[in-house]
């Protein structure tokens, strides 16, 4: 989501519910394990014919997945390993068989921090918590003479100290540029830097929905696959 997006290191926003706290949230411990009925998907390894993915990165990208779906409300679903060892199969409720969903399933999850030309500056380890939040005393305003299309809802980022530190001398570099925040290669938001943060704390804000920072929040807190994944078969025909 490009645009103008303001990040600050005042952490002054109201937390949104416990239920958009994305992957770290201790009260979604459960794992739905069967789905009375929904929508199936197919999914398998995207990689090409000669690598083989065996049974036990099959179950951590499993896991990975119900993790993902968990952060994002999600609950009566199932995630299983074919007999053979080589695909997965997601059962959805139909409501929640969304493009959104799909996305989230199929995402490979690599998150990167990039230059106004594109040159990588940092990945996403380094990031120890995104939560999804609002701020309820925000007013839309004007920076630079544009306006900036807000709404309240933002991303709190938290770094370790290896992201604090290198996060510090990035935004110190690119002051009063934009520096976009990308997972596998897709722009997730491009924010522009109205001063250095050396706290190793960030809020992202734009013009983004309740749905838009839960689930950019969710992706992020949760490990990236080890490859990315594509839809062979789904009841639904949906794509994506």
């Amino acid at each position: 989501m490009k645009g103008m997006i303001r990040i600050i290191a005042l952490l002054t926003a109201v937390l949104l519910t416990a239920a958009l706290c994305g992957c770290n949230d201790s009260a979604k411990t459960q794992t739905a394990t069967e789905a009375v009925k929904g929508n199936t998907i197919i999914l398998e390894p995207d990689v090409d014919s000669y690598q083989k993915i065996d049974e036990t990165t099959l179950n951590i990208t499993k896991s990975i997945l119900e993790t993902r779906l968990l952060g994002m409300d999600i609950n009566d679903f199932s995630v299983s390993v074919d007999a053979d060892k080589t695909q997965l199969k997601v059962v959805l409720p139909e409501k929640d068989d969304t493009p959104e969903t799909r996305g989230l399933l199929t995402a490979q999850g690599k998150v990167t921090f990039c230059s106004p030309d594109g040159e990588v500056l940092m990945d996403g380890s380094v990031i120890t918590s995104a939560v999804p939040s609002v701020d309820t005393n925000y007013e839309q305003s004007e920076d630079n003479g544009k306006e900036i299309p807000v709404n309240g809802y933002l991303i709190l980022l938290n770094f370790n100290d290896e992201g604090k530190e290198k996060f510090a001398e990035i935004t110190e570099e690119y002051m009063n540029q934009e520096i976009s925040i990308c997972m596998d290669g897709e722009v997730l938001a491009s924010p522009t830097v109205y001063a250095p943060i050396t706290d190793g704390a960030a809020q992202i804000m734009g013009d983004f929905t309740a749905e838009d920072v839960t689930r950019i929040s969710t992706l992020i807190n949760c490990s990236p696959l080890s490859f990315p994944l594509r839809i062979v078969e789904s009841d639904s025909g949906k794509k994506a």
